[in-house]
């Protein structure tokens, strides 16, 4: 049933992907849109809300927040809403590998953006009482426990009980990630599971129908108030379908239900099964129902040979994280470039932290919403004491972890190799394969054994999730014109090299950390053999003096090695490069004015190439006409940011362009663009979200390229 519900996701978001949005057909445009909000989320810029509006939802970005009550767009949730503002759309992939945020949204089922301000939203009557109800009260809480924590020790609070980690700031939010605690920030099956487990001692673990159903009800209030996060929601149904299996007499079988849940969900939304949350949460659900218990046998059988009772001890009390260490390791290498074996650890201290955290925060809820306002605050200062106590005991092995760990990053698994792991992983474990082997039917389990291998070295390449058909192989494009936004950047992997010229660089955000670091990690780049900064402009050195901070690069060549301090102009003295690469010729141009262009075709007359880096992002002061047919590229590409302040590209590089049948592509436009394919006849490039293909004819008659 999953495999069925698997492949009809794929099938549909992979050669069907097509946005049931109404709205999507005004892009750019200011609409007016009504409907009722479902989710707040409080961030430090905007706030953000989920509309549903009719059919669809929308994302809604509110600038302006009221920055003295930031808890009263709580009020908004379960309240019919109008909303005037530009609607968008989500950005895509912007460089090969990195995070997708249209394909995020599109697992949250939203496919569209408005930005708007605070007094083009206007709310009227609840239409949702009970989630109006639970945001109200969610609101109050906060109110109530802010003004006796520390920031930190609020956002804690905040994560942990809700799963609101929008209050942590970025810097301490990492640490938790290279600590490999950052689970517990996040309401999973482990504080579900907290929860229920405390209602039943509230209940002195009675079984009775009516404790059943009332069980049920509270579960399904904590899963409304984590905003019906997929794990909460894996987590819940799971332990409904006990409480029903209880009630029918039925034997529960946790993988049966496990598959279950997954199966309806991913039938609902097919974009799930990209939803790192949804990959996480059920890899660990499968590798605790299906891992855990294998683990526990063979910690038996050591225990029973070597007639240790030390082992045996020990073994089941480190069996559960060794089980969802194994399960979940992988991904978050996958998706966060984290690998912490300390985690297992820590994670003991910080669930056992979290024991405390999630049922002394829920009572100071449930008091905070029932008593009057005086008792309410008396009780919120003797719950916030508590948790106050707790979260500082809780950054204490976050501090820890953070140094036992010093630099947790790691490489990206191919997808091909991290699904392999997994058909390994439970293969081993499963039933079926033990079952076969003690039949010693050895024929059927290599046939088996065989088709899922296959399966998982095929299936990611002809998926275009891989660009090898190697497992370990990553694919990396042997030159990409990176996305940095308002910049320059470009990667050269080649003959087991791996090069930068440039780096990009922003006022406003880290780009070495933030771009760059994200996307070597992503397509197994461990470190740069040589970073060349063609001058000390910002947007083109900034990114790579950050990304010499927090990655290994061996060698790092700047203009005034190669001219000295000969000449006071930047764009006199950038360094212009070229380079060929199974016979296609690429000219990168840096930041070089015309009379630079002049100077270059003087000393090298000859000079030509198949691809222009356009200078200077496009401007009107560069890429003179004499230079671009004398070099007669091919191909162009413009590093350039969305809307930046400087008009660049200039049209009259655009018309230029398009004169003389030179197929250009864009970074603004269409993101990162990446060499794809090369040849005798033709070479191909395609840009980061694989939606835009240029096929580049080269013939000695001809040199006019055909269009994508």
């Amino acid at each position: 049933m999953l495999i069925i519900s698997v492949a009809l996701a794929v099938i549909r978001t992979f050669f069907f992907d097509v946005s049931p949005s109404v709205l999507a057909k005004d892009d750019g445009k200011v609409v007016r849109i009504e409907g009722v909000v479902t989710e707040v989320k409080v961030k430090e810029y905007y706030t953000a809300f989920t509309v549903k509006a009719g059919r669809e939802k929308v994302l809604v970005k509110v600038g302006n927040p009221d920055t003295e009550n930031p808890f009263a767009a709580y009020d908004f949730v379960g309240r019919k809403v109008t909303v005037s503002g530009a609607v968008s759309l989500p950005d895509g992939r912007r460089n090969p590998g990195c995070f997708d945020y249209r394909r995020y949204l599109k697992g949250k089922g939203i496919f569209t953006i408005l930005t708007t301000n605070k007094y083009k939203i206007k709310a009227f009557e609840v239409i949702y009482p009970v989630r109006h109800a639970v945001s109200t009260c969610k609101a109050s809480f906060y109110e109530k426990t802010k003004d006796h924590l520390d920031e930190h020790s609020f956002g804690m609070t905040a994560g942990i009980l809700f799963g609101e980690t929008s209050y942590m700031d970025d810097d301490f939010y990492t640490a938790f990630q290279s600590s490999g605690i950052a689970h517990i920030l996040a309401v999973s099956g482990l504080h579900v599971n907290m929860t229920y487990d405390l209602v039943r001692k509230l209940f002195g673990k009675k079984r009775s129908r009516p404790i059943d159903i009332l069980s049920s009800v509270l579960i399904l209030l904590y899963v409304c108030l984590s905003n019906f996060s997929l794990s909460s929601i894996r987590a819940s149904a799971m332990i409904i379908l006990k409480i029903i299996a209880f009630a029918a007499y039925r034997r529960y079988d946790s993988l049966s239900a496990i598959t279950l849940i997954a199966a309806s969900m991913i039938l609902i939304d097919p974009y799930l099964i990209f939803d790192s949350g949804m990959q996480l949460s059920f890899t660990a659900a499968y590798t605790m129902a299906a891992v855990y218990p294998w683990l526990k046998q063979k910690i038996s059988l050591l225990a029973d040979s070597l007639k240790s009772d030390l082992i045996y001890k020990a073994g089941n009390a480190l069996a559960p994280g060794l089980a969802a260490f194994a399960g979940t390791a992988p991904l978050c290498a996958f998706h966060f470039n984290f690998f912490t074996p300390v985690s297992l650890l820590l994670n003991p201290l910080a669930i056992a932290s979290a024991g405390v955290i999630v049922p002394a925060g829920l009572a100071g809820f449930v008091l905070s919403s029932l008593l009057p306002t005086a008792l309410a605050e008396y009780a919120a200062y003797i719950d916030a004491s508590i948790l106050k106590l707790f979260c500082g005991l809780l950054e204490k092995i976050n501090f820890l972890g953070s140094a036992l760990a010093s630099d947790a990053s790691a490489v990206s698994p191919p997808p091909g190799l991290l699904i392999l792991y997994y058909i390994l992983l439970f293969l081993i474990c499963s039933e079926t394969r033990y079952i076969l082997h003690r039949k010693k039917l050895y024929r059927r389990l290599a046939i088996i054994e065989t088709f899922l291998l296959a399966l998982g070295i095929v299936l990611p390449f002809g998926l275009k999730m891989q660009n090898s058909i190697f497992p370990w192989d990553y694919g990396t494009a042997k030159i990409t014109f990176l996305d940095v936004g308002q910049g320059d950047s470009v990667h050269i992997h080649y003959g087991g090299k791996d090069i930068l010229i440039d780096g990009g660089g922003s006022m406003f955000t880290n780009v070495g950390e933030n771009t760059l670091k994200p996307y070597l990690l992503k397509n197994g780049i461990k470190k740069i053999d040589m970073a060349i900064v063609t001058h000390e402009d910002t947007d083109h050195c900034k990114g790579i003096y950050e990304l010499n901070e927090i990655f290994e690069i061996e060698k790092i060549i700047t203009n005034k090695d190669v001219y000295g301090n000969l000449q006071k102009d930047e764009n006199d003295s950038c360094i212009v490069a070229s380079l060929e690469i199974e016979g296609c010729r690429f000219l990168f141009m840096s930041d070089a004015d015309i009379c630079r262009e002049n100077y270059l075709l003087q000393a090298y007359p000859e000079l030509k190439c198949d691809v222009l880096k356009i200078a200077h992002h496009g401007s009107a002061g560069s890429t003179g006409e004499e230079f671009v047919k004398s070099t007669d590229p091919s191909f162009a590409v413009i590093s350039v940011g969305a809307g930046n302040n400087y008009g660049h590209p200039s049209p009259r590089v655009i018309e230029l362009l398009d004169s003389c049948g030179i197929i250009y592509g864009r970074t603004d436009s269409c993101g990162a663009i990446s060499l794809y394919r090369s040849g005798r006849q033709e070479f191909c490039f395609i840009n980061a979200a694989k939606d835009k293909v240029w096929h580049i004819q080269r013939t000695p008659q001809q040199n006019t390229p055909q269009g994508p």
